[in-house]
């Protein structure tokens, strides 16, 4: 059971990421390539716990399986931070605006 909780906690950060992302402003086509990744973990992690009874069948591709998820939602956190890194650098760096030129008397 190790694993399916180190896997639902990856799933869990990935989603956590998701929408800290959304909320700064994280362009939609990276969000699509997360949500994809998200489906693809899930489906790892979900195989597992609902249809197969938690590595009873195999456990050798049980243990597999849920590594490539884990590796999946790490990756997509990864495209996440860096977004939301990019995001940040650029609204630090963009220039102030210009004062209103003082009126001539």
């Amino acid at each position: 059971m190790g694993k399916l909780r180190k896997s639902e906690y990856w799933l869990t950060r990935m989603i956590d990421k998701f929408e800290e992302a959304k909320n700064l402003g994280v362009d939609e086509a990276t969000l699509g390539v997360v949500r994809e990744k998200h489906y693809e973990a899930h489906v790892h992690w979900e195989f597992w716990t609902a249809s197969n009874g938690s590595y009873f069948h195999n456990p050798k591709l049980a243990d597999e399986s849920i590594n490539k998820g884990m590796v999946i939602s790490q990756d997509a956190i990864k495209i996440l931070d860096d977004a939301m890194a990019k995001k940040r650098t650029l609204a630090v760096a963009a220039p102030a605006p210009a004062a209103a030129p003082a009126a001539l008397k």
